[in-house]
């Protein structure tokens, strides 16, 4: 049996991801494109081992020109056997073959999948025009771009060369954190997406024509929106020479930088501020021959410029042979962290490196901590002397290892006794703790005492229903209140809920129900909850005549009709009152009391009136009050005759007319349908210029046998009704004119007529804002018995 047969599968899934690692999908017909697909059909085991997705995570993909080969059919394999995991995609785009080619709209439908991305393309434009095709990765954290398109800074002034593609189209990746740029211009705030998010960045500059002079300014203005940055990596041949002027930077996050170019990159470096820095590579470009003085001084400002020294742990140097032992003696000095030393072709010499192995502390007193020296290409160092300088320290450290024994010995001891009191702090912690909420509970229980020596826990139960009546009447007339008083009051305590539980309370039915989210399941229960009491309703109908639909929680009290005791209705114009009583089919026996208004009227010439009260209730022998609010006089047989108690409005709100004649012919018409009448109330409001046409002096007067008060309240025509009717049971006589109309003449002379034809038993006369003469005064005070 072949040996690959005895491999575990760890090992054999380690060499396949390292073959798979290493293929690239070309569209140039490469035999590498088969290779992945091919081994996984060697054998069952092998053909197992390659089923893991995690082996299928890495694509990488070239799209030569020409497009020879396609590469669907692989490509949909590959994505299969990744399993929905997060992909790490290489894809290279050559000059001519475009960005709609197949593989990359296949790609575009796993974009929420895409975890890193490197695109290598030729032109920028090219790059630009992929990335437009990019919708939101919110998987996506590494982006690389590399252009390999040269040219001088006139080529670059296009925002599709300009790259603004890149800042725009990663705006929804929330997990970007990490971006690469690599072309021959320096990127710009216009290129970098997601400021806010990036936490490593690189940029470098490998094209092979025209070199061009980077902007020191335009870096640092870059990194001054990247305050957050942890790593940077910078590889640019020469910057210009403004970097003296330019402001320096700071970056409080900054823990790693590599720095790669040729000499005058290096005046760069003492712009940065970056405090916590612990890992610094610095590497001159190996075709730069002269030697610069100035890249010591460099890195010894940027060292002492970040305030205190940074915790730089790492620090390696390549081809340095300018910097002399000197220099290297006043950067260790401000190094007292560093464990790790990598120096390449540099002119340190043996004695320099030998104090820094055997010396054990720096001029601050902190020891050396030193764990790994990497020289290479240093001619001035002999392998004899550091040999000998390592085991000069080594031999140093045995003497001290007995005594370090007794230190640790000591914190092993100090740490044991530390756990012994942990644990007894876990205790007395549980027992505070139980007694806290044995605190909470007796709280608890005192405030429950408090309840029952409250004076509303002590008051009779009798007393706390009549409370609960007043604050619900109370609640009905309150404008801004959500009319639900029973409900607030049930909410208290237990004793208030089973108060509240009372029918009677929740025997008040509002309107303002119906305007709840859901008012269906609110009245039913405010029904059930009421049953058997007599019920109030006050209702607002708020829609227009030829727009009136009844409400669908409106059933359930129409439903209830039986149970009516007192209706209020208001509604925008007598036409939605008439549709809501011609509604009103069932039987109130018990309904007594009925007050309309109608708050708005169109032009009151069009003479809208309510006229369905009588056959809307005409089973509902107890009705004995009503109370109109409109306009216009309601007509003749309109109203229940059995009615005591009426009170009439006119007009309630008038907007076209400046003043407008009501008919008192209209008036008298009706009064004689209610020959059971006890108290009659007529009433214009101040506010409305409104007057009556004496057009009744025809009519004989007619007999209200039964009338025990009379109220007129309006303009002087008002009293007009007087001589027109006969009150001989009249007790209250109440006449009120109005201050913005003028006094009709006849006024006296009608009251006169009404004392001296019915001789009333009066007990009460109020006259208020009226002008009669002194002689007609004296002759009815006579007829006043």
């Amino acid at each position: 049996m072949a040996i690959v047969s005895f491999f575990p599968p760890e090992l054999l899934t380690i060499i396949f991801k390292e073959c798979i690692a290493d293929t690239i999908l070309s569209t140039n017909d490469d035999p590498a494109t088969r290779t992945a697909i091919a081994f996984s059909q060697v054998c069952s085991w092998w053909r197992q081992v390659a089923s893991i997705p995690n082996l299928w995570i890495r694509l990488r993909i070239d799209i030569c020109e020409g497009c020879r080969n396609p590469l669907s059919s692989i490509l949909e394999t590959w994505l299969g056997k990744s399993q929905g995991l997060p992909l790490n995609i290489k894809l290279r785009i050559g000059r001519d073959s475009g960005a709609d080619f197949d593989p990359i709209r296949r790609l575009m439908k796993e974009i929420s999948r895409w975890k890193t991305l490197r695109i290598y393309a030729e032109t920028s434009r090219l790059l630009s025009y992929f990335l437009n095709k990019i919708e939101p990765a919110p998987a996506l954290e590494t982006v690389y771009v590399t252009v390999r398109q040269s040219g001088s800074w006139w080529h670059y002034q296009h925002p599709l060369d300009r790259l603004e593609q890149l800042r725009n189209r990663f705006a929804g990746s929330p997990r970007l954190c990490w971006i690469g740029i690599d072309r021959n211009v320096i990127a710009t705030t216009e290129t970098i997406p997601l400021r806010g998010s990036i936490f490593h960045l690189s940029l470098e500059y490998t094209a092979e024509k025209y070199t061009m002079v980077q902007s020191t300014g335009a870096l640092v203005e870059l990194l001054q929106e990247l305050p957050q940055l942890k790593s940077l990596n910078i590889n640019i041949p020469f910057f210009d020479k403004e970097s003296i002027g330019t402001p320096h930077v700071d970056m409080m996050n900054l823990t790693k930088l590599l720095l790669e170019g040729a000499d005058n990159v290096f005046a760069f470096l003492p712009r940065i501020r970056a405090p916590n820095l612990t890992n610094l590579t610095i590497s001159r470009s190996g075709d730069s021959l002269s030697r610069n003085p100035l890249l010591a001084k460099s890195i010894l400002d940027f060292l002492k410029a970040s305030h205190s020294p940074p915790p730089i742990y790492s620090l390696e140097l390549y081809n340095v042979p300018e910097i002399t032992d000197q220099d290297f003696t006043r950067i260790f000095a401000l190094l007292p962290s560093l464990e790790k030393l990598v120096i390449h072709n540099s002119s340190i010499s043996d004695a320099t490196v030998q104090e820094l192995i055997l010396c054990e502390s720096n001029v601050d007193g902190l020891r050396r901590c030193l764990k790994r020296l990497e020289l290479c290409v240093c001619e001035n160092v002999h392998e004899q002397n550091i040999s000998s300088a390592v085991r000069s320290r080594i031999s140093r450290g045995a003497h001290r290892s007995e005594a370090e024994a007794i230190v640790r010995q000591s914190m092993l001891q100090y740490k044991q006794e530390v756990e012994t009191i942990d644990r007894e702090i876990d205790n007395h912690n549980q027992a505070i703790q139980l007694l806290l909420l044995l605190k909470e509970k007796r709280l608890a229980d005192i405030q429950v005492c408090k309840e029952r020596l409250a004076l509303a826990s002590r008051l009779p139960t009798e007393v706390l229903v009549h409370i609960f009546e007043e604050y619900v009447l109370d609640d009905m007339l309150d404008v801004q209140s959500l009319k639900r008083g029973p409900l607030v009051l049930s909410h208290v305590c237990c004793r208030w809920r089973r108060v509240a539980s009372l029918p009677a309370l929740w025997s008040y039915i509002h309107g303002d129900l119906l305007i709840t989210s859901h008012p269906k399941e609110l009245i039913q229960m405010w029904l059930n909850k009421s049953h058997p009491t007599p019920l109030t309703i006050n209702i607002m109908l708020l829609s227009h005549l030829k727009g009136f639909v009844l409400h669908p929680a409106m059933g359930a009290i129409l439903d209830e009709m039986p149970r009516w005791k007192h209706l209020r209705l208001k509604g925008r114009n007598p036409g939605i009152i008439n549709a809501f009583l011609a509604a009103c089919v069932k039987p109130a026996p018990q309904l007594r009391t009925i007050d309309l208004t109608v708050e708005h009227t169109i032009d009151p010439g069009e003479q809208w009136q309510v006229t369905n009260i009588q056959k809307a209730f005409m089973w509902s022998p107890q009705i004995k009050s009503i109370r109109i609010g409109g306009h216009v006089v309601p007509v003749s047989d309109s109203l229940p005759t059995s009615l005591t108690h009426f009170i009439l409005v006119l007009p309630y709100q008038i907007f076209s007319h400046p003043q407008y004649y009501q008919s008192l012919l209209s008036l008298v018409t009706l009064l004689k349908t209610l020959p059971n009448l006890q108290t009659l109330t007529v009433e214009v409001p101040l506010s409305y210029l409104t007057d009556f046409l004496l057009d009744a002096d025809h009519m004989k007067p007619i007999e209200l046998v039964n009338l025990t008060s009379l109220t007129l309240s309006g303009p002087g025509d008002i009293v007009g009704l007087l001589p027109r009717i006969r009150a001989p049971s009249l007790q209250r006589l109440t006449v009120s004119g109005s201050i913005a109309a003028a006094v009709n003449a006849n006024t006296g002379q009608w009251l006169l007529h009404l004392l001296q034809d019915s001789s009333p038993p009066l007990s009460h006369l109020a006259l208020v804002d009226l002008t009669i003469d002194d002689t007609t005064s004296l002759e009815m005070l006579r007829n006043v018995k």
